[in-house]
């Protein structure tokens, strides 16, 4: 993760607010729901599951902006990662922030549809025990050095598209869509010489109440 990436995200957040305040029309909406994700990077993700809160300031009558904040845990499988492997029953803590711009329109009187394109820094922090395999060259052979550890892995930022499905007479809403790196973790173990890219990719369900 590159420092410059995370002051430019902050940046535009700040930015996004005051644009938020600057141009709303009418009263804020609230979301909250939860989120199951089904991650695409099955060599270290079995599955995740969490909450997440997003404020909406609709601009006008088809367009609107989010600020959103939320958890979720990703569960660790029990594959090996080359030099490593995961011993099982470890976990991610994932608290992603950030915004979004909304679309919308009606489907008639019974419900509207709502399309999200938003963007996400994903502070992380790790619980995942590896078993790791070292060889070193020493007094003419190989020395081979075994242990256990925990993998250090970086913050990101994630992209998504989505789309939901909002009741016009009640407060409730389900939705789908699929998230994106656009600047990837990775973990690293140092002992092991071992650095490997993580993927937060996945597709996503979704639903919740908004008021």
């Amino acid at each position: 993760m590159k420092h410059s990436h995370k002051w430019i995200l902050i940046g535009l957040l700040v930015l996004g607010s005051y644009a938020l305040s600057a141009t709303a029309m009418g009263q804020p909406v609230i979301s909250l729901g939860g989120v199951y994700v089904l991650p695409s990077d099955d060599e270290i993700w079995d599955d995740a599951y969490g909450i997440e809160a997003r404020l909406i300031m609709w601009t006008s009558d088809h367009v609107g902006f989010a600020a959103a904040a939320g958890y979720q845990q990703w569960g660790a499988t029990k594959k090996s990662l080359g030099t490593v492997r995961l011993l099982g029953g470890g976990s991610a803590d994932f608290i992603p922030l950030g915004g979004s711009v909304l679309f919308r329109g009606d489907l008639g009187t019974f419900a509207s549809f709502m399309a999200e394109l938003g963007a996400r820094y994903v502070l992380v922090d790790a619980d995942l025990s590896v078993y790791y395999a070292r060889a070193d060259f020493a007094g003419g052979g190989f020395v081979i050095t075994e242990g256990e550890d925990k993998l250090s892995v970086d913050d990101a930022i994630i992209g998504l598209i989505g789309i939901d499905l909002v009741l016009n007479n009640l407060p409730v809403f389900v939705g789908a869509g699929y998230q994106f790196d656009i600047d990837q973790s990775e973990a690293k173990l140092g002992i092991a010489r071992f650095s490997r890219d993580v993927e937060l990719e996945g597709f996503f369900i979704r639903a919740g109440i908004a008021w």
